[in-house]
């Protein structure tokens, strides 16, 4: 069993909001305690769970000192993030999704580089659909300080604008819009009053470092690959959401007040992101198979979404020119109202 908490200086704290994912649970804990660094606590923020993910938590608390659970009714996974990153004690802070893993040597590696400089430090993942692993890493140096302009161009990524710099080509967009994947000076989101928001379902990832990235002044990205990300089709991301638009109109809210825009006027820096927002209502909602909508019934509300203040403007605006080629395919089908080749494309599993 680890040292005491008491006595030791927490470096690291992992912080791992807990739902309903008993299979997968196991192996990420045993991925954190397998950490040889006892200069880490891991906080399990346990979201209501409904399955045996609360018994796995208080039995790996048995086991490694280093493990801290915390209950709490079922809030989403952004106050289960809060409520972690309000109880840790470490210097640092690094998100991991409990249906994820880390390598057993990533504190090891990463804590020499946790300078109290650097407001973010970035590293490289996996990611693990069924038998198929993708690396992410940039290989053309082992590591890279970045300052206030790469951070203004990283919070353009989060907005789902072109890729502005070419240090940024290798990486996808997710390397910067999940809480995953780095690790954050604790002080500095302190400081800023970071916290992730509340009643957003999706995309609350991207709303969360937008805010960090505003303020963000120095970082560093180490191009070795530590975190394992599983990509599930029943996962938040992929499944089936009937209520796609109100989460859409919730995030857009959200983004303008951060940019502190006019709600009723058009914003072009904006257009690109709300186009894809719309895009996700098509393949979380419209055209997701456990819609049991009739065609019809699909078909309005696609339009009628489609056809709203929301999304009209914006979708007829965006420099779709920006999009890669599946999305600019979608995006001119959208502005041509062409559900019926859109659900086909579904079908065919191309979107």
């Amino acid at each position: 069993m680890a040292d005491s908490k008491e006595n030791r200086k927490i470096i690291l704290s992992f912080v791992v909001p807990v739902y309903n994912t008993e299979n997968y649970l196991k192996k990420c804990i045993g991925s954190l305690c397998a950490q040889k660094d006892q200069r880490i606590e891991i906080l399990l923020v346990d979201d209501g769970s409904t399955d045996h993910s609360p018994d796995i938590c208080e039995e790996s608390a048995g086991t490694d000192s280093r493990i801290k659970v915390i209950h709490q009714r079922n809030q989403g996974v952004s106050a289960a993030r809060n409520a972690g990153l309000s109880c840790a004690a470490g210097d640092w802070v690094c998100f991991v999704d409990s249906d994820d893993f880390m390598d057993a040597c990533f504190s090891e590696h990463i804590i020499p580089y946790l300078n109290a400089e650097y407001d973010i430090v970035y590293f490289g993942y996996r990611d693990i659909k069924q038998d198929q692993i993708r690396e992410h890493k940039e290989e053309r140096f082992q590591r890279r300080e970045l300052d206030k302009k790469d951070f203004s161009d990283i919070r353009k990524i989060v907005f789902n604008s072109k890729t502005p710099n070419k240090h940024y080509d290798k990486y996808s967009n997710m390397m910067y819009t999940a809480p995953w994947g780095k690790c954050y000076n604790r002080a500095f989101l302190k400081r800023i009053n970071a916290a992730f928001t509340p009643g957003v379902k999706r995309a609350q990832d991207g709303l969360f470092n937008a805010f960090v990235y505003k303020y963000a002044e120095k970082g560093l990205f180490v191009s070795e690959i530590f975190y394992n990300y599983r990509v599930l089709p029943d996962s938040a991301t992929h499944g089936y959401h009937a209520d796609a638009f109100d989460t859409a109109q919730k995030l857009i809210a959200c983004y303008r007040k951060d940019l502190g825009l006019d709600p009723q006027r058009s914003c072009p820096e904006l257009d690109i992101m709300i186009t894809r927002q719309f895009m996700y209502c098509i393949v979380l909602n419209y055209c997701h198979k456990k819609n049991k909508n009739s065609y019809r019934d699909r078909k309005q509300e696609f339009l009628s979404d489609l056809n709203s203040e929301l999304f009209q403007e914006p979708v007829q605006n965006a420099d779709i020119k920006e999009l890669c080629a599946k999305e600019y395919v979608i995006a001119v089908l959208m502005r041509h109202r062409c559900f019926a080749l859109i659900n086909l494309l579904n079908k065919a599993r191309t979107l």
